[in-house]
């Protein structure tokens, strides 16, 4: 779960409020089709 904090908290230092707007859109889409929650992966990538 930590893990998932840090993924996070990296994609809000680069995208900050555009990234707010695009989820708070796309949970509002979900919310009026009535489907259920998504699943979210985070791949991290680092080197040897």
């Amino acid at each position: 779960m930590a893990e998932t904090f840090v993924a996070k908290g990296a994609l809000h230092r680069k995208y900050s409020w555009k990234r707010q707007i695009y989820y708070g859109l796309l949970e509002v889409i979900r919310l009026l089709r009535r489907q259920p929650e998504e699943k979210v992966v985070f791949l991290a990538i680092e080197p040897h």
